[in-house]
């Protein structure tokens, strides 16, 4: 919907986040992306596409993982597994897959995730993130090729190491 505005645009996103990932029957210490990962690359895509960037943020606040639940940690303590060791390392995998999932989509969208416990501080930084310098580039027209609708990988490197960059790891063609 923001595609017909002009220049850069920012959605900040607020979330617990979402599994996009499920544990693998035939091999149990690997885990397989769902539809919900799917669906959520089509966000991606579609924000990449109309130059939106997405700010993240957790309302849980800050996560303690490897903490048990005798250690009384907000959040921890209520979780309906409390007591049980195995049932606390799943449910730790699975706070740490819907953290991981706000990452990626900041990142991929060049935004930041603001996982704090201050939402005012992650505000902040987002409007401080407001000014910036754009940079460009035009790429042969063969990526632009309709029957090659594929993704096209970016890497930028600085030669300043006192300098921070954040860009999109790519683009479609």
């Amino acid at each position: 919907g923001m595609k017909d505005l002009p220049g850069r645009k920012s959605v900040m996103f607020f979330s617990e986040g979402f599994q996009t990932l499920v544990q693998n029957a035939e091999t149990p210490k690997f885990r397989k992306p769902t539809k919900v990962f799917d669906a959520l690359r089509a966000v991606i895509e579609s924000a990449t596409r109309a130059s939106v960037v997405v700010y993240t943020f957790d309302p849980r606040g800050v996560y303690a993982p490897g903490a048990e639940a005798q250690d009384d940690i907000v959040g921890l303590a209520r979780s309906p597994t409390a007591g049980n060791s195995q049932e606390i390392r799943v449910w730790e995998d699975n706070v740490n897959n819907s953290i991981d999932t706000l990452r990626y989509l900041a990142q991929e969208t060049g935004g930041i995730a603001n996982l704090g416990n201050s939402i005012t501080k992650g505000i902040e930084k987002v409007f401080n993130d407001q000014s910036y310098y754009l940079l460009g580039y035009q790429p042969d027209s063969e990526t632009f090729d309709p029957k090659q609708s594929k993704f096209n990988k970016l890497v930028i490197r600085l030669k300043r190491p006192d300098l921070k960059i954040r860009y999109r790891s790519g683009f479609y063609g």
